[in-house]
């Protein structure tokens, strides 16, 4: 009965070091990004009070895009690993703010390098939160704050045994599991780490185009008075791009339940 009785007493012991453990990895996580902060050379008082702004238009997103370029510009690197560090620790610690910064990158660093930064920080902060859970034993975790979640989550990994690797990308893709939760769930479940980071590298890279040529393309509406009308041939083949890319959860499926029935 003693056995018994101290189990779950451990069990919450255990879970609440490994909660601590979390918010210490966090808390040097954010010294370290406020001294990268630090470091950055001062925006100039009048370019400040215009980043500080809430944009509310088109006209003043641009002009917050402006500011951030000319800075971007005169420090390229610099920038670019603050971003990146950021957008690590965002998509590690499953902070919102990655779609605000798919955007801005788009409209500060252009489509492709900015497609190729968000894309790779995102698979990498993933793949932290993977290895996080997996290092620090997140199970005793996941299974006292999200126990719906997790069951559900194994019964349908035990149903796609034959797909895995679809099922993953079918997730990533559709809203059915939050990103955060297939991270820190999937080391539990004794998801194979292959498997995991294809499936999210190839998985999150639609949306992510689509925010970032978001940022490009606020970039490009207000950038002349009277400029570019909204529906060129560029907008259109965008449109019809996001189009397809919405109807492929859809299909995936419609795969998955016909291969389940079968």
């Amino acid at each position: 009965m003693a056995n018994t009785k101290t189990q779950p007493r451990d069990n919450d012991v255990k879970t609440t070091e490994k909660l601590i453990r979390l918010i210490g990895i966090f808390s040097v996580y954010v010294v370290l990004l406020a001294i990268l902060y630090c470091t950055l050379p001062p925006l100039k008082a009048d370019e400040y009070e215009k980043v500080m702004k809430i944009p509310k238009s088109l006209s003043q997103v641009r002009v917050t895009a402006q500011v951030l370029s000319r800075y971007t510009s005169n420090y390229y690197y610099r920038v670019a690993f603050m971003v990146w560090a950021l957008y690590l620790f965002l998509q590690t610690f499953s902070v919102p703010g990655t779609i605000f910064l798919n955007v801005l990158c788009g409209a500060v660093f252009g489509l492709t390098t900015a497609f190729i930064m968000t894309v790779a920080a995102g698979t990498l902060g993933a793949s932290s939160a993977y290895f996080m859970s997996s290092l620090l034993g997140f199970k005793s975790v996941v299974e006292k704050f999200v126990p719906t979640k997790l069951q559900f989550f194994r019964d349908q990994i035990s149903s796609h045994k034959e797909n895995l690797f679809f099922y993953l990308l079918f997730l990533r893709i559709s809203p059915m599991l939050p990103n955060w939760f297939i991270n820190i769930a999937s080391p539990v479940l004794n998801i194979p780490f292959s498997y995991f980071f294809l499936a999210t590298l190839i998985g999150i890279s639609p949306q992510t185009f689509i925010a970032v040529n978001t940022g490009v393309y606020i970039n490009e509406l207000v950038e002349e008075e009277g400029g570019n009308p909204l529906l060129n041939y560029k907008t259109i083949s965008l449109l019809f791009a996001i189009a397809t890319m919405a109807l492929l959860p859809i299909f995936l499926k419609r795969y998955f339940v016909k291969s389940k029935v079968e």
